[in-house]
């Protein structure tokens, strides 16, 4: 089902800065990369607005505490901003292509899609690389590049990571044992999100949002299928997700009954390239075009607020 989205808000202007990967942050704070400017943009529930100069492009973003960690992967670096605006880098080895993220207040883990294996980042000791052991990784005759892309973190402390070059899911726990999961229609698992109840994954190959249950522990597609291809996904934290289909200009949730309805958000820009979920259920989307827009679930109506 489609429907013409209702715009919640739109007080957020950040045309021509190339706004991507939103995340919720405290008072429910908005924080996106900036990937034209090469900025951290705040903005906040008042209609204000902060920018942070990063040394490079900033990509995938995360919030630990006081503090915003984001990837730069074209410089093999991992940035953090801290309360008092204060950047801080994180050198890691030359090609490891830092990608994912997932933030506490003590530290950051990222994956390094360039060389297969996660970086932990505390906040004042040295970068620890790992490499996890995943089952069924050592049987491989010649195995392909793992690529390890997109990150979460359970309540559990968890990591949930996709591996585009493997096609599969990996569950890293606390003591660094792992479990994975793979399908053959799941052939490029890209964005995922994980909440208390279940992990979502986006399928870059083919339009389908697939599921691992956290009780049950299989992966499974959800149905029905979206229109377009999934680029992004967030859990609404109430048994369902939102994503985003890039290609359409549309946004799309699942409520907990695997009901599907898709919004046309093609109104107010263009290229939705990801989304956050606030605590009041309202999916935060960035736009190529700028606009940082909000799309309440069961909106019927249009309308837009400068």
């Amino acid at each position: 089902m489609r429907r013409k989205a209702e715009i919640v808000d739109l007080r957020f202007d950040l045309w021509g800065s190339g706004p991507k990967y939103p995340t919720i942050g405290g008072q429910q704070s908005l924080w996106v990369s900036c990937t034209t400017n090469a900025d951290i943009a705040g903005l906040f529930r008042d209609g204000t607005s902060e920018k942070y100069p990063v040394d490079g492009v900033p990509r995938q973003i995360a919030l630990g505490g006081e503090n915003i960690w984001f990837t730069m992967p074209l410089i093999d670096t991992v940035g953090r901003v801290d309360h008092e605006g204060a950047n801080h880098n994180y050198k890691l080895p030359d090609g490891s292509a830092p990608d994912g993220i997932a933030a506490t207040e003590a530290e950051a883990w990222v994956t390094l899609s360039g060389t297969g294996g996660l970086a932990r980042i505390p906040i004042d000791e040295e970068v620890q690389l790992v490499s996890p052991k995943v089952t069924g990784d050592d049987e491989l005759a010649d195995p392909p590049p793992a690529e390890p892309r997109f990150l979460a973190m359970d309540d559990r402390g968890s990591l949930w990571f996709t591996r585009q070059g493997r096609g599969d899911i990996v569950r890293m726990d606390t003591d660094h044992t792992t479990e994975s999961w793979a399908e053959p229609g799941c052939a490029a698992p890209s964005a995922i999100a994980a909440d208390q109840d279940a992990v979502w994954i986006a399928d870059s190959n083919e339009p389908g949002i697939w599921r691992i249950g956290r009780a049950e522990k299989l992966l499974q597609r959800v149905e029905p299928w979206p229109t377009g291809f999934a680029t992004a996904i967030a859990s609404d934290q109430r048994g369902g997700c939102w994503f985003t289909e890039a290609d359409e200009d549309l946004v799309g949730h699942f409520d907990g009954d695997s009901m599907i309805v898709e919004y046309d958000i093609s109104e107010y820009g263009e290229k939705p390239r990801g989304l956050a979920v606030d605590r009041d259920g309202i999916a935060w989307v960035a736009l190529r075009s700028g606009g940082i827009v909000g799309v309440r679930a069961g909106s019927v109506g249009g309308s837009r607020y400068a």
